[in-house]
């Protein structure tokens, strides 16, 4: 294999979706989905990446700046991206999908064999609920069930209320077999506020939570330490974007789980 491998050209695809009623996300209600496909060649291979992204125009213009460089070398190629900003982080996400599918076709080597081996040989697939009438969340879980789904994944706006009616309806109509997940999208002001919400409900309702709220990596170690006696692991997704982010949280023992 050449020790490079430069990328020659992007295709850069804008998908939308409308969605059946508006969600409600901690950065406010949604009534369409918007997601940006990145298409990477070189090599005579090409490889795929997608991400949620509304500036399709910022999305065409930072892409751009990849041509001619190299495709193996994801941490200098895409160290100029700004990754404190939305659009920034879910286009850097969206490429680094793509370039590791390139890096594996022109390897002829499965991304698993290149990322260290196997780590496990089974996942659940985990659909995702969002905050809505209590009674629909638990139809919506009920559904789930019945394909023979075992895990969920909430979205929650920030407001306390809202999370607990969805958390009390959601684990109400699953029981305590279902694997249940939250994503905040760093909804809650500060850690305190999230605690003091998940107090409100038994142990063990809460499997996961990811994103609950923008800290330092210090303080994320000190509310995982926080979350233990409600039986709820820390998931850190927006602040796991570079290898240099998830060493850190390696470090100083930041997270249980990082979704990178």
């Amino acid at each position: 294999m050449p020790e490079q491998l430069p990328i020659t050209s992007i295709d850069v695809y804008r998908l939308e979706k409308d969605v059946c009623a508006p969600y409600r996300l901690s950065y406010g209600s949604i009534t369409k989905f918007f997601a940006t496909v990145y298409r990477v060649h070189a090599g005579g291979c090409s490889g795929l990446g997608e991400a949620i992204v509304t500036d399709h125009n910022l999305a065409i213009r930072l892409a751009k700046g990849l041509i001619g460089r190299d495709a193996r070398d994801l941490s200098t190629t895409l160290a100029h991206f700004d990754v404190s900003e939305f659009t920034h982080r879910a286009c850097r996400e969206a490429l680094s999908f793509a370039m590791a599918d390139l890096v594996g076709k022109t390897a002829e080597t499965p991304l698993w064999q290149s990322f260290g081996g196997t780590v496990r040989d089974s996942f659940p697939l985990r659909p995702v609920i969002f905050i809505q009438d209590p009674g629909e969340m638990a139809k919506a879980v009920g559904d789930l069930l019945a394909r023979g789904f075992t895990a969920v994944k909430i979205k929650l706006s920030g407001n306390v209320e809202d999370g607990l009616r969805g958390l009390r309806s959601i684990r109400g109509a699953c029981g305590d077999s279902f694997d249940l997940q939250a994503d905040a999208n760093y909804g809650y002001t500060d850690a305190e506020s999230f605690l003091g919400m998940l107090a409100q409900c038994p142990p063990g309702t809460l499997n996961t939570v990811e994103d609950p709220s923008e800290l330092t990596f210090h303080e994320y170690a000190q509310l995982r330490e926080a979350l233990v006696p409600f039986q709820t692991s820390l998931m850190l997704d927006a602040s796991a974007r570079t290898l240099d982010q998830v060493e850190e949280i390696c470090k100083t023992g930041a997270a249980d789980i990082v979704n990178h």
